[in-house]
C-alpha cells in the first residue's frame, strides 16, 4: 500500500516540540503545562500499545502532502434535531441516516466569526460534540473555478444573527478519498456497541504513530500528519 498524507501538522510552537513546561508557573497561560502534560502521558501509552511493524521501504512510503482547507470561525447551529433523515444515536449521539433537506440554521459565536471565509458549526449535546459541519463564505465560492465548484454540493446557510456574509454549507462531495489505517499504529478508533459508528483512523497524538514513522520515539512530533490516505 502507498501512503499518501494530509493535514500536516506544522513544525514550530509549543505543541510541536512538546516541552516540559510551555509557560512559566506565573504565567497566566500556565494551566496549558497540564493539557500538554496529559498529552504525553495519553501519547506514551498509545505508544506503549502499538506493535513492532516496520515495512519494506517499496511497499509503503509517503508520496506527498496534501493541505486541507478549514474556516476558523464557528457558529452555534439552531435546529439541529432536523439536520438529519435518521435523528442521532441514542449511545454515541453520531447522526444516522442522510443529511435531511433542512438547511442549516445558525447564529455566529461571536462578533468576528462571519467575517472568516468559513467556519465550524458542530452538533453538541450538553457538552459532547457529534459532529462538525463545515460552511464556506461566498467570498470563498469565489475562488473556486466552476469546475471545482461542481464537485461538491452546497446549500445556502440560514443566518439567524450577525453578519452580513452569506455562508453555504458543504453537504456532499464527488470525490471520496478514504483514510487510511497505518499498520503498526495505535490510533484511538471506538465503536458505538449501539449503531456500529466507529472513528476514522486519526494519529492526534504522536504516539499513535507507527514506529516507522516516528523513529525517535521521544514523543515529539516531526512533521507527521495526523491524516492519511492511500494510493493502491
Amino acid at each position: 500500500m502507498l501512503l499518501t498524507n494530509c493535514l500536516p501538522i506544522p513544525n514550530e510552537g509549543i505543541m510541536t516540540d512538546n516541552p516540559s513546561d510551555a509557560f512559566p508557573p506565573g504565567s497566566p497561560l500556565s494551566f496549558i503545562n497540564e493539557g500538554l502534560a496529559a498529552g504525553r502521558r495519553l501519547s506514551m501509552r498509545a505508544a506503549a500499545g502499538r506493535s513492532p511493524f516496520i515495512p519494506p521501504p517499496d511497499l509503503a512510503r509517503v508520496l506527498l502532502r496534501l493541505k486541507c482547507a478549514a474556516g476558523v470561525g464557528g457558529a452555534n447551529i439552531l435546529n439541529q434535531e432536523e439536520l438529519f433523515t435518521g435523528g442521532y444515536c441514542e449511545a454515541c449521539k453520531q447522526p444516522r441516516g442522510a443529511r435531511s433537506d433542512a438547511s442549516l440554521r445558525i447564529r455566529f459565536i461571536d462578533a468576528y466569526s462571519w467575517r472568516y471565509g468559513g467556519g465550524l458549526a458542530q452538533v453538541r449535546f450538553d457538552q459532547r460534540i457529534s459532529v462538525s459541519l463545515l460552511y464556506f463564505s461566498e467570498d470563498f465560492l469565489a475562488l473556486l473555478t466552476p469546475q471545482e465548484q461542481a464537485q461538491f454540493y452546497w446549500r445556502r446557510v440560514e443566518n439567524l444573527g450577525k453578519g452580513k456574509k452569506t455562508m453555504h454549507e458543504l453537504i456532499g462531495s464527488q470525490l471520496h478519498v478514504p483514510l487510511a489505517a497505518l499498520r503498526g499504529g495505535n490510533p484511538d478508533t471506538p465503536q458505538c456497541n449501539r449503531c456500529g459508528w466507529r472513528r476514522q483512523p486519526q494519529y492526534d497524538l504522536v504516539g499513535e504513530l507507527p514506529a516507522w514513522l516516528d523513529p525517535e520515539d521521544d514523543g515529539k512530533r516531526r512533521d507527521q500528519p495526523d491524516l492519511y490516505i492511500y494510493d493502491r
